[in-house]
């Protein structure tokens, strides 16, 4: 069975092979040949969805030198990931939270994380790069509404999501759980009222130039070269062409490959191997792995096994009513104590 960790390792590989900066310019495209690559791998390998997928994991786990394959294939997809999405730097902000809201509680960083499927996720990542292309391709007032436009876009499908992690992770930190506002502006404007000794992890100024994007409130400023934008509740304020660029460009950059990034250091190195985890999986399933396997039989002894791990987050979650899908808390038995 650990051939199958070898071919994940192989997909893995194959996918960060496909991706330059051609590729994301082009993102369903690229999703479709990542998943002609891997052959449908991935999906396969969607962890514990129930049934017999869940039995084929368990199976996979017991081998002899799974725990160090899962720390081979954590590691390529950590430092692939910091190659190819090149967010350097810009993911240790956001690491600190996280390993602010890990201390107090265990594993919550998990659900402070967007739900999106990971190939949703890429797509709309990717989906800017084209306007950024016009954006550097374009000058004076095609270019500046090329900018105000890709603002629009940036903010609503990857900034939005961004900062609903922000303020879900940084009350976690503090032992608490914080239902999002429903509209884009409410969330940034909460984030910057309770971060605001934490630049550059949330842009105040997102808000309002969104709303401006969104209800054309702007105007090309042709002699000075400069777009000037207000809302109902800013009076207008005139940017440079390249200085707003470079403000929505940040915007991404955190919103988009660093995000994407910390998801991916803290989902494999922190929680699944750092954590030891993936060695407790490991024991637990192959004391049961040879007998009759059942999801009931399998279960009960997995909870046995981890819920030490798991018990102050699953009572976290049911105080506070939190229906989100942890795994391998789904699985587990209700915690004791």
């Amino acid at each position: 069975m650990t051939r199958q960790i070898d071919q994940l390792i192989e997909g893995v590989l194959k996918v960060l092979s496909l991706v330059d900066e051609q590729s994301l310019r082009e993102p369903a495209t690229l999703v479709a040949n990542m998943e002609n690559a891997t052959e449908g791998f991935f999906d396969e390998l969607a962890i514990v969805r129930g049934g017999e997928g869940v039995l084929d994991f368990i199976k996979l786990m017991a081998e002899p030198d799974a725990p160090d394959k899962v720390r081979n294939l954590a590691e390529i997809m950590t430092q692939g990931f910091k190659k190819t999405l090149g967010a350097e730097g810009r993911h240790t902000m956001i690491m600190t939270l996280i390993g602010r809201a890990n201390t107090r509680i265990p594993f919550s960083p998990l659900m402070a994380f967007s739900d999106d499927h990971p190939k949703a996720f890429l797509i709309r990542m990717c989906n800017p790069y084209s306007l950024f292309d016009q954006i550097e391709d374009t000058t004076g007032e095609t270019k500046a509404r090329n900018i105000v436009l890709a603002f629009g876009q940036v903010a609503e499908s990857i900034y939005r999501p961004y900062v609903e992690f922000l303020l879900r992770i940084e009350a976690l930190s503090r032992g608490e759980w914080q239902k999002t506002p429903k509209s884009y502006g409410a969330c940034v404007n909460m984030a910057a009222e309770i971060m605001p000794g934490q630049p550059g992890l949330i842009d105040p100024d997102a808000a309002w130039i969104r709303n401006a994007s969104a209800h054309n409130h702007w105007q090309y400023l042709v002699d000075k070269d400069e777009i000037e934008l207000w809302d109902s509740n800013t009076q207008p304020q005139a940017f440079p062409a390249d200085v707003l660029f470079n403000k929505l460009l940040e915007m991404y950059w955190m919103a988009g490959p660093a995000y994407l990034q910390v998801q991916t250091i803290y989902t494999y190195r922190d929680y699944l191997v750092g954590s030891g985890l993936v060695d407790e999986i490991h024991r637990a399933f192959a004391c049961i792995a040879g007998e009759g396997l059942s999801n009931e039989s399998v279960f009960e002894e997995v909870s046995l096994e981890v819920a030490d791990k798991f018990r102050q987050l699953k009572n976290f979650m049911e105080e506070n009513k939190i229906n989100i899908k942890v795994w391998p808390l789904a699985y587990l038995g209700s915690p004791e104590g």
